[in-house]
């Protein structure tokens, strides 16, 4: 045992490759190399190893059939198929090839292919055995002929995965159709594996060069007979193809375009359908440290007008392209963030156009993403430069009505404007003399609310005021609506008088009329009439005595009316400070009216009203009786004697008829006591005890009247008081003033 062993070692020692090959496996071969082989075809099978001098064995299905190193089929039958395998042993060491199956097909035609194994970039012969003549052979994949030639053989020069299918062949033959049956061809992939290797960091910096490696490995049944090309990306981008050498570089990496996703591929030189792509791999190039971020503007102070284009800009003196830009506006407690733009350069720039909201101290910012850091510049001011807006004016106090001497109190506001603005008050002239300023500009800040005072001393006062505001930037001042303010003068100077005067055209009777004129004080007027102190209701309706005239300051009735006699005042009050307590109606003096007989009348009301009914009655049938008389005895219609006209006629007006026995008194009880009086009086001219039935002319021939008329001074002003200019038009026409007349 131990010459043995020590003979091997010898042998290992004195045959070059010995010990290797005692470890590889034996190859079978046919010769031809067909697997699938007709009936009364001859193969040889060949088991290939080194050495040479190795003892063979030869099986079908695992049977042992001879020994040798080749075993030949000379007529084959269907029985010889199988699968055939050979052994090679010496001594204790055997080893066994890989099983090869031989069909035999007892047919006229059988489709032959060459390699038994096909792998990407083999060439592939396909032959359609046929033992006969024929004219034609057809040639069929997946069920589609896609080749007809006289030929029975059929190359495939580089084959690849889309050749995979099943095939058949068929043979015309004296006008006969023979087909083969289906065999499959399988092709494996040349490249086990396409990798791609970046000898340089995952993360590269701007300007830094990358280094790129594709890494191939072929399938281990056969090595490529041709030459590989290799070809690399960015995406789907190509950066070089068809390189001999697999490697390429980049010499300097830029941080816009290197960034990405790269891959190879790797393909047979005469074929690109024999190729294979490596999974990607990603490459980041990092940006250079952002470095001098600077901000400006347009106008460069930041001082814009509301309305106009604001240009921002933002730049940096060192980074890499392309970059992200911002902006940060920090106005107060207020930060917002603005306008984020990825720029192709180191600059990019911002416009707005500017409201008021716009002010404020803007910062911009620049990185190499919208998460990465930002590097922020220093900050600039803007200044958003705003025209006033209209202001506001208000009153504080309650009214626009004022008196003379009252103070008003005005109130101005200006919402918006750019500081300093100029507030003041000015008043428009009702007569066109344009504005005047009333009070001295204040200096404020917007919305903040400045109030103006200002004595009222004088009714021309009154008129439309208004608050104008301005800055530097207004061309023109800006205006408030306008308030109008009506300063009046209270009434404080009311007078009454009295004045005789015809009633109602339409009435008989005589009327009396009382004026009531205001002396000092701004109209228009509210009058009223008091009697004994109490209101007249003059809108009482029928029945009512009095007359009043339409502005209400004359008030005329019949004297001889039971219900009119009384102390009379008026009051007079101006209408626009009507319901302000301290100017309330100031009143006149006092006029008492007396009509002598009433106050017995009055005492015997009843007995009046029945005696009334009673004459009413007595008179009626008199009158009667008379017109019947006087028709009986043929007198005639009495006439009117005219009376010499009196020579102081023309000084008073017309003495309306009145009823005999009246007596009308109008006194003044002012402190000047100037009295007025119209007193008409009935004398008889029969004497007394004499009866008065006697008369020719009867008893209304027997009265005889007088008039006597006292003259009425006008009203006069206060001591120290200039006159009116003219006579209140309460006060009436000074033409019905009347000296005495007896």
């Amino acid at each position: 045992m131990c010459h043995s062993l020590t003979w091997i070692s010898v042998i290992a020692l004195l045959v070059p490759g010995f010990s290797s090959a005692a470890r590889v496996k034996p190859v079978l071969t046919l010769d031809p190399p067909w697997k699938d082989i007709l009936t009364r075809d001859k193969v040889t099978l060949k088991c290939k190893t080194s050495p040479m001098y190795w003892n063979f064995q030869w099986y079908r299905d695992g049977n042992f059939l001879s020994y040798g190193d080749t075993y030949t089929i000379h007529s084959a039958e269907v029985t010889d198929s199988g699968n055939y395998t050979c052994q090679r042993s010496y001594w204790k060491d055997t080893a066994m090839s890989d099983p090869v199956p031989i069909t035999v097909i007892d047919a006229s035609v059988v489709l032959q292919l060459w390699p038994q194994t096909v792998t990407e970039g083999d060439t592939v012969t396909l032959r359609c055995h046929y033992k006969h003549w024929f004219s034609q052979a057809f040639f069929y994949k997946d069920g589609i002929q896609f080749q007809s030639q006289s030929l029975l053989n059929k190359r495939i020069d580089i084959a690849s995965k889309r050749d995979e299918g099943s095939y058949r062949c068929e043979i015309n033959s004296y006008n006969e159709r023979k087909k083969s049956g289906n065999v499959k061809l399988s092709v494996r992939d040349l490249f086990r594996s396409v990798s791609l290797t970046a000898l340089s960091s995952s993360t590269v910096l701007d300007g830094e060069p990358i280094f790129l490696h594709c890494e191939v490995q072929v399938s281990q049944v056969s090595q490529p007979a041709r030459p590989l090309q290799y070809s690399f990306y960015r995406g789907s981008q190509p950066l070089a193809v068809s390189l001999r050498e697999p490697w390429y570089n980049i010499a300097r990496a830029e941080f816009s375009r290197s960034n990405g996703s790269y891959s190879c591929a790797v393909q047979l030189s005469s074929s690109s359908s024999v190729s294979k792509r490596s999974a990607p791999v990603n490459i980041q190039v990092q940006g250079l440290p952002v470095w001098g971020v600077r901000a400006g503007s347009v106008p460069v102070d930041g001082r814009v007008l509301e309305g106009a284009v604001l240009t921002l800009s933002c730049s940096v003196d060192e980074a890499s392209v392309p970059l992200w830009f911002g902006w940060h506006r920090q106005a107060g407690r207020h930060t917002e963030r603005l306008n984020l733009q990825l720029s192709p350069d180191k600059r990019a720039e911002m416009k707005l156009t500017v409201t008021e909201e716009h002010g404020g101290n803007y910062s911009c910012w620049a990185s190499y993403g919208q998460e990465e850091q930002e590097t922020l510049s220093q900050p600039i001011s803007v200044t958003v430069l705003v025209p006033v807006s209209p202001p506001t004016l208000s009153l504080l106090s309650s009214s626009p009505i004022r008196t003379v001497g009252s103070e008003v109190v005005f109130q101005c506001v200006c919402s918006r404007g750019t500081p300093p603005i100029f507030l003041s008050v000015f008043w428009e002239d009702g007569d066109g003399l344009g504005n005047i300023s009333k009070l001295p500009s204040q200096q404020v800040e917007p919305s903040q609310p400045v109030n103006f005072s200002l004595s009222l001393m004088r009714e021309e006062d009154s008129g439309s005021y208004r608050c104008q505001a301005a800055n530097e930037l207004s061309e023109q001042q800006s205006s408030s609506d306008a308030i109008n303010i009506t300063v009046v003068v209270p009434v404080s100077r009311v007078n009454l008088s009295v004045s005789p005067s015809t009633g109602h055209p339409d009435s008989p009777t005589p009327g009396v009329t009382l004026l009531c004129s205001v002396l000092e004080g701004t109209g228009p007027y509210s009058v009223s009439w008091f009697r004994d102190g109490e209101k007249l209701n003059l809108t009482s309706g029928l029945g009512d005595p009095y007359t009043l005239s339409p502005e209400g300051g004359r008030l005329t009735f019949d004297p001889l009316h039971s219900q009119v006699q009384g102390r009379y005042q008026c009051s007079a009050q101006n209408r626009l400070l009507r319901g302000i307590p301290q100017y309330n109606s100031t009143r006149s003096n006092s006029v008492e009216v007396r009509v002598p007989g009433v106050g017995a009348v009055t005492a015997a009301a009843v007995s009046v009203v029945l005696m009334l009914a009673v004459a009413v009655a007595t008179a009626g049938l008199w009158m009667l009786w008379r017109r019947k008389r006087r028709a009986a005895v043929g007198e005639a219609p009495k006439t009117a004697v005219p009376q010499e006209p009196h020579p102081r006629d023309g000084l008073a007006p017309p003495v309306p008829q009145m009823r005999p026995g009246t007596q009308l008194m109008a006194a003044e009880t002012d402190g000047n006591l100037l009295y007025a009086m119209v007193d008409i009086k009935k004398k008889s001219k029969v004497k007394r005890g004499t009866d008065n039935t006697q008369n020719a002319h009867g008893p209304e021939d027997a009265l005889e009247y007088s008039v006597i008329y006292s003259k009425l001074a006008p009203p006069t002003s206060e001591p120290g008081s200039s006159p009116p200019s003219s006579p209140s038009p309460l006060y009436g026409n000074l033409e019905s003033v009347y000296e005495n007349v007896a």
